[in-house]
């Protein structure tokens, strides 16, 4: 039985505001082959939501009841209900953790926080994710790089100069995105450092006598050049530990 308050409309008339279905992923072609299928059979079960004369969410029953050439069972919420209970009612499927991946549902929380100014908690309550997520997601956009985060959005992994391999993880991601940033700003001033050399150790008098010292002592008789190169790394070893 239809619910009194709803009303039907002509799905070609209907006017969108896409304030509040921004959190609801597109549908991809299978999925709204799904919606057509279903509502073409069994009907519009659920009616779109209407605020001040616009749709605020059912763009796809929408454009489904265009294509059938059927009406829309359209219900209106009121105007004067709050932005964040208007948020959770249009977006009842996200909220309960459909679609998203946990990286997704951090970056939809953040928009919360930037765009509704909800808190950081009450976002990553309502999108069913880690808070601590929602920060990483917050310091690459911070760092300039929110097209990284529309890479996740689209259900793409991300790969990084300084990645060994791509990663769909917003703490990995994270990670990297500073490295690369301290890596751009930080400069090192090298000039008064002294720098040990073992190759020019072992070929000064003092390495050389310590060398072949070493060789008679030990009685190593003369032998390939690659054994005496490998001698020579050994030597180069002994200058090393001594001089540092």
């Amino acid at each position: 039985m239809q619910n009194s308050t709803e009303y039907t409309l002509n799905p070609d008339t209907i006017v969108f505001d896409d304030k509040y279905v921004v959190f609801n992923p597109v549908h991809n072609e299978l999925q709204y082959t799904a919606t057509r299928d279903s509502i073409d059979k069994l009907g519009q079960l659920e009616p779109v939501l209407m605020l001040n004369g616009q749709c605020v969410d059912g763009r796809h029953r929408v454009r489904v009841a265009s294509e059938l050439g059927i009406m829309v069972r359209c219900e209106d919420i009121d105007s004067s209900t709050s932005e964040e209970d208007i948020i959770i009612r249009c977006n009842t499927n996200v909220m309960s953790g459909r679609d998203y991946d946990n990286a997704q549902k951090a970056i939809q929380a953040l928009r919360l926080v930037n765009e509704y100014n909800m808190l950081v908690v009450t976002a990553s309550k309502f999108m069913k994710v880690d808070r601590r997520l929602v920060s990483y997601a917050s310091t690459i956009r911070g760092l300039g790089r929110q097209d990284l985060l529309d890479i996740l959005m689209a259900g793409n992994k991300v790969q990084l100069s300084n990645m060994v391999r791509p990663s769909k993880s917003l703490e990995v991601i994270c990670k990297h995105v500073k490295a690369e940033t301290e890596e751009a700003t930080i400069e090192i001033d090298d000039s008064e450092r002294v720098v040990y050399n073992p190759d020019a150790a072992i070929r000064a008098e003092k390495g050389k006598s310590w060398f072949y010292e070493k060789m008679r002592v030990l009685e190593i008789p003369e032998t390939s050049v690659q054994i005496r190169m490998d001698y020579v790394e050994l030597a180069n070893l002994k200058f090393k530990v001594e001089e540092c």
